[in-house]
């Protein structure tokens, strides 16, 4: 099994936003990892990180997102969605697939997070997803673990994680489109599939 687990990615149908998820069935630390953006709502979902279960391909952490993975590395779900705080309500169906390995196997693979909202996802094959607080870029990691993407709201990305302290350190431009150009300090990150007691992340209590 790949470091980190199963990588998934994908979009949300009729809106243009991506997802991503980790699932971990056996390595530690056991659970998953979803985390998407909605363009539209400019809304950040994310999940807590590895402390629910995939149940019978059914994912979900009660945030308003729920998904299927199905034997063929397939994935569907709904998310729900408000203007604010308040109903009424939207759905947006998302969908997508397993990241197969393309040769050798990113030895980067999993999750990665840090304490000011910032999200990477690395698949097997080098692809990659990066998500910021009103924003997400797809692009790739190469082998020496250069990574680099572009957002849909025009800024960039660009880092590099180091193999020997599995540390990463992002570089975030400002965005270049709505909202107006910011920018945003230089964050150090930790990979969660890896290190996970490394990082603090608030989750909900655990019912029974």
């Amino acid at each position: 099994m790949a470091l980190g687990g199963d990588v998934y990615f994908g979009s949300f149908n009729d809106d243009g936003g991506r997802w991503a998820l980790v699932n971990n069935a056996s390595d530690e630390p056991v659970g998953f990892h979803f985390v998407g953006f909605v363009p539209a709502r400019r809304q950040l979902i994310v999940g807590s990180p590895y402390y629910f279960d995939v149940s019978g391909g059914h994912f979900s952490d009660g945030r308003g997102y729920e998904g299927t993975i199905v034997a063929d590395g397939q994935v569907n779900g709904t998310a729900t969605f408000s203007l604010g705080d308040r109903p009424p309500y939207s759905e947006l169906s998302f969908s997508g697939a397993i990241d197969p390995p393309v040769g050798p196997v990113s030895r980067f693979t999993g999750s990665w997070s840090s304490a000011s909202n910032q999200y990477a996802f690395v698949g097997p094959s080098g692809k990659a997803m990066v998500f910021v607080g009103d924003d997400c870029g797809v692009g790739s990691i190469d082998d020496d673990g250069n990574l680099k993407v572009s957002f849909a709201f025009g800024s960039e990305a660009i880092a590099r994680i180091d193999p020997v302290t599995r540390k990463l350190v992002v570089y975030f431009s400002a965005l270049k489109k709505d909202p107006p150009a910011r920018e945003t300090s230089v964050s150090r990150l930790v990979n969660l599939s890896v290190r996970a007691n490394l990082v603090s992340v608030p989750a909900p209590s655990r019912g029974i």
